[in-house]
């Protein structure tokens, strides 16, 4: 896992940045999809799968969700993300 700790690092830090709308769905979209593409090990393919779903999910409260709701339904998904890096985060101590 902790060829993968600059990754979850990013993806951490996308997440706080959308948070505090420094970020745009798009820009995070894209730092999801990137990290799902960086972890290609067999051992992560739970963590794989996982972010690959988010980044859909990602896309379908985009696409489908009232312009006004996307960021409050979006930051659903974003909490799953941060809890799941929050999970890893045993396996990578220097995520803080």
């Amino acid at each position: 896992m902790t060829i993968y700790r600059e990754t979850l690092q990013d993806l951490k830090t996308a997440c706080s940045k959308y948070r505090h709308h420094l970020l745009g769905i798009e820009e995070l979209k894209a730092a999801v999809w990137e990290a799902a593409q960086t972890i290609v090990a067999v051992e992560e393919l739970e963590l794989h799968k996982f972010l690959q779903w988010a980044e859909g999910q990602l896309d379908m409260v985009q696409f489908t969700v009232d312009q006004e709701n996307i960021f409050r339904e979006s930051l659903k998904i974003v909490s799953q993300i941060e809890e799941q890096i929050q999970q890893w985060k045993q396996d990578v101590p220097s995520l803080d």
